[in-house]
């Protein structure tokens, strides 16, 4: 039986190039055109009647070790591929169909037609088999690669202070380690999801679900357009600013991360309009579909030709090197990117400090004058104390001064009552006297005319005696108003003397607290005089002990002598 042969790049780790394996599949499965994938390392041929070739960059100069494969001459199927080298593609004479997914493709190849690439009807055959990761409503996704390494530092920056909501990234060139860049990069930017690689389906559906796109795939800016999810586009990636510029969207492509800062936030505002254009590529593409898969039939149908094809296999370990190179590319970058982002926040942290060393620097400065202040107020209390003492003495002479001027009050009272008394009596020996001068009086009278000139002596001491009585008033009611005053001030006197003695015992508490720890001190000082007279004891016998037995060891020594010697002079 035969078979239509799919060949196109499906041993790179590529979202791309297995979501081109997986639609062209599901497209024959639909159609039940007899098919078989075609492994570029091992390409088994037998029974195959023709090959669907692409997409993806395939055409390349001639002469590479592995992408050659895809220069495979017969009557076969060229479907929207990208070009890089179309120079040399007279191996594609004899070819049904050939198909380029842009105009610039088509310019470097010289030939065929552009159609977008069968991704692009992904909506059509995608499978929601795969298990989701929770994406946060209104997040913006954003596929970064090794590319872009010097502005993901100023990225990280605006990031963190945008404020544009929830971050998704999403890994799509898994071959180039992605996936470690996005998770390094999210550490430092908050409210940041890193999904795991996922399926081309899952990554469909994933990219379906966002609020915009930063993009730095093809084919995940191709999901995007798919499913009208606004999106910016990488403009040194050659594949990816032609599909833009050919749908009008130049102005959305990037270079910088300034340039995101700039164009991101008026995508978000203001989405472009491309559902006409999109319509009009999926039909596009409906047709480029079906015309391929008539073809194949046709091939099917046809006179067995392409029976004897040969293909040079790919070389598995130059590629597998070239994956390895981007590999270490990519892992070799997350490291430079990880040292980036790590002085960056050391730097951070460094303003921060230097920030907290100015405030900490102002509070001490601050707390430096807090302490003068506080040492001024010291002092100033001490004088206000001082002048408490001098006050308190001078409230003491007050209190010697105001007792001994209530001790003369006393006694000018004492001297006033005694006048009082004085007065009384006076008073009353001098109504005994206007009596005895009015029987007198009257006596007179009766003798007026006989004794004239005794009764004008008479009158003359009445006047006399009523003008002393007047005095005598007027000295008592004087006498009055001298003795309430000296009771006010009495009274004045009393309460100074009752608040002069408060603070007099306050001041006499104060003494005796004093006085108690004077004697606590004292106590602690007979403690410590006591031990320092036992140290000295002790000290004396250790020094006694360590010094004067050379001096008994040099007694003894002259004792032996003596001895010694009175033996002798015995002997002789």
């Amino acid at each position: 039986m035969q078979h239509i042969g799919l060949l196109w790049d499906s041993v790179s780790n590529n979202m791309g190039d297995m979501a081109i394996g997986l639609v062209l599949q599901r497209a024959f499965a639909r159609s039940n055109i007899p098919f078989r994938v075609i492994d570029p390392y091992l390409p088994a041929l037998d029974s195959i009647a023709s090959l669907v070739i692409g997409g993806g960059e395939l055409i390349r100069t001639v002469g590479d070790p592995f992408y050659d494969i895809f220069r495979a001459p017969g009557r076969h199927i060229l479907n929207t591929v990208g070009v890089l080298d179309g120079a040399d593609n007279g191996f594609l004479d004899g070819y049904r169909l050939i198909t380029v997914r842009s105009q610039a493709d088509r310019a470097r190849l010289g030939r065929g037609e552009v159609a977008p690439c069968v991704t692009l009807l992904y909506n059509d055959y995608v499978l929601d088999e795969d298990a989701l990761p929770d994406i946060p409503p209104g997040a913006i996704g954003i596929n970064l690669n090794y590319s872009f390494y010097e502005q993901i530092e100023p990225l990280v920056a605006w990031l963190r202070q945008s404020g544009l909501g929830p971050i998704v990234w999403l890994p799509i060139t898994h071959y180039n380690a992605d996936a470690l860049l996005m998770q390094e990069v999210a550490a430092h930017v908050p409210h940041s999801l890193v999904l795991p690689p996922l399926s081309p389906d899952a990554t469909f559906r994933a990219i379906g679900s966002l609020s915009a796109l930063v993009s730095f795939s093809l084919h995940a800016s191709i999901f995007a357009y798919a499913q009208g999810i606004p999106m910016l586009g990488y403009r040194p990636v050659g594949k990816l600013t032609a599909f833009m510029e050919e749908r009008d969207q130049g102005a959305s492509l990037f270079e910088t991360a300034d340039d995101i800062a700039r164009l991101l936030p008026l995508l978000l505002e203001a989405p472009p309009d491309l559902m006409q254009r999109r319509q009009q590529d999926e039909q596009t593409c409906r047709q480029w579909l079906a015309q391929m898969l008539a073809e194949a039939e046709n091939a099917l149908s046809s006179p067995s030709l392409e029976t004897s094809i040969r293909l040079r296999p790919a070389n598995a370990r130059y590629h597998g090197l070239e994956m390895s190179f981007h590999w270490e590319l990519g892992t070799r970058t997350v490291l430079i990117v990880r040292g980036s982002l790590q002085t960056a926040a050391l730097r951070a942290s460094l303003t921060n400090t230097r920030a907290t060393l100015a405030t900490a620097s102002d509070e001490l400065f601050e707390a430096r004058s807090t302490l003068e202040n506080a040492r001024g107020a010291a002092a100033k209390v001490d004088e206000e104390l001082l002048d408490t003492r001098a006050s308190l003495a001078n409230t003491r002479a007050t209190l010697t001064t105001v007792s001994d001027d209530l001790a003369g009050a006393r006694d000018k009272l004492i001297n006033v009552n005694e006048a009082y008394a004085d007065l009384r009596v006076s008073l009353a020996n001098t109504r005994a006297t206007l009596t005895t001068v009015s029987d007198e009086l009257a006596d007179a009278r009766l003798t007026l005319a006989e004794t004239r000139v005794a009764s004008a002596e008479a009158t003359s001491v009445l006047e006399d005696t009523q003008a002393s009585l007047a005095n005598a008033r007027a000295t008592l009611t004087t006498v009055s108003d001298d003795l309430a005053g000296a009771r006010l001030n009495l009274a004045d006197k009393g309460a100074a003397l009752a608040l002069a003695t408060a603070e007099l015992a306050e001041t006499r508490a104060t003494i005796t607290d004093t006085e108690a720890a004077l004697a606590a001190v004292t106590a602690n000082l007979g403690t410590v005089q006591s031990h320092l007279d036992s140290l000295r004891s002790t000290l004396v016998v250790r020094l006694a002990k360590k010094y004067l037995w050379p001096l008994t060891l040099s007694a003894r020594v002259r004792n032996l002598r003596a001895r010694f010697s009175r033996g002798k002079a015995e002997e002789t």
